[in-house]
Parts: structure tokens; C-alpha cells; sequence
């Protein structure tokens, strides 16, 4: 499937190249030789319950263990932690060889 004139996203396969800028499902694959769907999807279910968890921890009550931040103040973390990660992806992308780049 195509969507932009560079970059091509396989349902089905996952090239090395692709795989080295996720580092979960990378290692399981080029390691472990795992396939690679199985791979992310491994990756996915096990980080999700980490992540609902951290948000629990900044979001609830000081009394209820938490560290008090509120949803929106977590909701603003977690956005600017996701932006930060794929612009840092995308700059160290472009700093790849032509041959090793993910499109």
C-alpha cells in the first residue's frame, strides 16, 4: 500500500531497514527470527499495559498513590513525549545512508 510517493508500508513483510528504527520488534526479528507481524504485535501488548500504568501514576491523586498531575497534564506529557520520539526518528532517519533508510 502506498501512501506517499516515498514510502511504502507492507501489511506483510518488514525489511530490515524498516525494522532497525523499531527497536522492539528489530531485535525479535533479526535475533530471534521471529516474523515480523508477530514481532510488532508482541511489542504492542506488551508495552500498552506499561503505558496505561505510567499514565494511572501521573494522572491519579497523591492519596490514591499517584503523583497528582491530573489527565490533561498527563495527556500534554504523553503527547509531547510521542512528538519528541518521531521527530528525533525522523531527523536520525534522514541521517542514514540512502540504503538504510525506512522508505
Amino acid at each position: 500500500m502506498t501512501l506517499y510517493p516515498k514510502v511504502r508500508v507492507s501489511a506483510m513483510a518488514c525489511k530490515p531497514a524498516i525494522c532497525r528504527s523499531y527497536r522492539f520488534d528489530f531485535f525479535a526479528y533479526k535475533y530471534l527470527n521471529i516474523n515480523s507481524i508477530f514481532a510488532f504485535w508482541t511489542a504492542y501488548i506488551l508495552t500498552r499495559p506499561l503505558g496505561a500504568s505510567v499514565g494511572d501514576l501521573l494522572s491519579q491523586d497523591v492519596k490514591d498513590g499517584g503523583l497528582g498531575l491530573g489527565t490533561t497534564l498527563t495527556s500534554i506529557v504523553f503527547l509531547l513525549t510521542i512528538l519528541g520520539l518521531v521527530i528525533y526518528i525522523t531527523v536520525r532517519n534522514r541521517k542514514l545512508p540512502e540504503g538504510e533508510r525506512a522508505y
